[in-house]
């Protein structure tokens, strides 16, 4: 080892807490980042996932405003299938959020075991569905809306409901249970008559959070009589599907609009990235927070061994070697904590991505339910 390497290990040996404070810096400015930026992807991902899950195979989407729009315009669709050129199939869906009553929110404040990675919201989907109409669009619904008795007592008995098995386990409700709602100043009951078990990561993620009823107790729970929120459509690829989509047009009243469904997670992202472009400036900030101790860490070592480096020049050691020598020391501390950083951003990024993908549902997608407290 050369003179200058046995005085830098020296040098450093006798300070390890000033270079341990630096690793640090490095380490947790990236940690910082990596994390963020793996719970910001992540959680976009499974909104769109959750989303695509629950258009299910619609192709296009019917939708007005938040009062919704008349059901009549589903029968005139349902009648008219065979006469609008590829119109395959047509489903009428009603949904909102209602929030979950003060004697079940302690419930949904407690820990998952598992399943969704939402963990704590007490705020649930009404997703309000034909069982009849859903075939072609939900198929993990499919198999479960079919369960014999379970379809019997969906569609017969007053507020049923189904739920995800792990929502259902969070909210510590098993079949027979009734979960207490609130929509606006009313409370309203829903039974639990079934339990949904998808096997599907993307159906798991759909169905999280969500009480699946049938389409008369949505319109009831939600007081909307005679209305629906979105009648779900599967049209063919192109010309066909345009001549399609002319067609439906000619039938929609004023306020009520068809839109293709991969607008949705188009709109989602939208909507959440200003939140996303926040979290990545709070990890830059932090990245340089730790950049700057850095700095002042090497600046400090300099200074430290001005004495030192003046021996060794006296002794015939260049200046750009001293200087190649402190670069080397910056590469070799920049790696090292780059390396750690990576592998405690991977950990903190799992840490934090319920809690991202929470305050994502909470800001975006329960905005009404403030009106419900």
């Amino acid at each position: 080892m050369s003179l200058l390497g046995r005085a830098s290990r020296r040098y450093h040996l006798r300070h390890p807490a000033q270079f341990g404070l630096a690793l640090a810096g490095v380490a947790l400015g990236v940690a910082v980042v990596v994390a963020i930026d793996l719970a910001n992807e992540s959680a976009r991902r499974a909104f769109v996932v959750a989303t695509d899950a629950t258009a299910g195979a619609a192709t296009d989407q019917i939708t007005g405003d938040s009062n919704g729009f008349d059901e009549t315009l589903f029968a005139r669709l349902r009648s008219g299938t065979d006469e609008i050129p590829g119109l395959r199939a047509a489903a009428p869906v009603v949904e909102d959020f209602v929030v979950l009553a003060p004697t079940q929110e302690s419930a949904a404040a407690a820990p998952a075991n598992g399943g969704s990675i939402s963990r704590s919201a007490p705020v649930l989907r009404l997703l309000g569905l034909d069982p009849w109409s859903e075939a072609p669009f939900r198929g993990y619904l499919g198999g479960a809306l079919a369960a014999g008795k379970d379809l019997t007592r969906f569609l017969t008995t007053p507020g049923a409901a189904l739920l995800e098995s792990a929502t259902a386990e969070r909210l510590g409700l098993e079949i027979g249970d009734t979960l207490p709602v609130r929509v606006g100043a009313r409370e309203e009951r829903l039974l639990l008559v079934g339990i949904l078990k998808p096997t599907d990561a993307a159906a798991r993620e759909a169905l999280a959070n969500l009480a699946l009823v049938d389409i008369a107790t949505a319109q009831e729970i939600l007081d909307l009589p005679g209305r629906l929120t979105r009648i779900d459509l599967a049209l063919p690829e192109g010309e066909a599907g345009e001549r399609a989509r002319r067609e439906i047009a000619t039938l929609l009243p004023p306020g009520v609009h068809l839109a293709r469904a991969s607008a949705r997670p188009e709109a989602l992202e939208q909507m959440t990235r200003a939140f996303r472009f926040n979290l990545r400036a709070l990890s830059l900030l932090a990245l340089l927070c730790g950049t700057f101790l850095i700095y002042n860490t090497m600046t400090f070592s300099v200074v430290q061994r001005r004495e030192l480096f003046g021996r060794l020049r006296a002794l015939g050691v260049r200046r750009g070697e001293i200087l190649t020598l402190v670069l080397t020391e910056a590469a070799v501390l920049g790696i090292v904590g780059s390396a750690l950083g990576l592998l405690v951003g991977i950990v903190l990024g799992r840490g934090l991505m319920g809690l991202v993908l929470q305050t994502i549902r909470d800001l975006y997608f329960t905005l009404a339910a403030g009106n419900f407290a």
